[in-house]
């Protein structure tokens, strides 16, 4: 009796070379995860700031004035976490709302005195931060990540948020 060959359906070709450890989106959303959390914990612990309300601060002190908008626009956050966001800063007196003159629905954010001084706090310690990843880099890798990392954001689609 002879025993056939069978060779391999394409489903099970891409069962056998499919490795989540290795597929690129997972390891880039998997570091980056792994980095925030680092310098999240950090800045949780000493200003009380959530993941959301930092990068809602820092989008306002990198502009001095932002709308919710832009804010979207910036982060990968959706409207409602930032909406929570922006309260929970206002209530803190971080982070003041005036009207908008083009658009009464929107809000003009600014940062009070006390919120930019949370910002320059927290924003030194997360340059600090990367500058300690990115010693682990040569110069040149440093260049080199930076402009993969430009091609990888253009081949997604968001080359608009980088």
């Amino acid at each position: 009796m002879s025993e056939t060959l069978s060779h391999p359906t394409e489903e099970e070709e891409v069962l056998d070379l499919f490795s989540l450890s290795r597929f690129l989106p997972y390891r880039i959303v998997a570091l980056g995860q792994a980095m925030g959390q680092g310098l999240a914990a950090e800045y949780a612990e000493e200003f009380g700031l959530s993941i959301a309300e930092w990068r809602t601060l820092a989008v306002i002190g990198q502009y001095r004035e932002a709308l919710a908008s832009q804010v979207v626009a910036e982060t990968p956050m959706d409207k409602a976490t930032i909406s929570r966001a922006v309260s929970s800063l206002a209530d803190r007196g971080l982070v003041l709302r005036a009207p908008h003159q083009g658009d009464r629905r929107a809000s003009l954010l600014r940062l009070t005195a006390e919120g930019e001084r949370t910002f320059r706090s927290v924003a030194g310690r997360a340059l600090a931060y990367e500058r300690s990843l990115l010693s682990a880099l040569t110069d040149e890798e440093q260049r080199a990540l930076n402009a993969l990392l430009d091609k990888l954001s253009s081949a997604s689609g968001q080359a608009d948020r980088t």
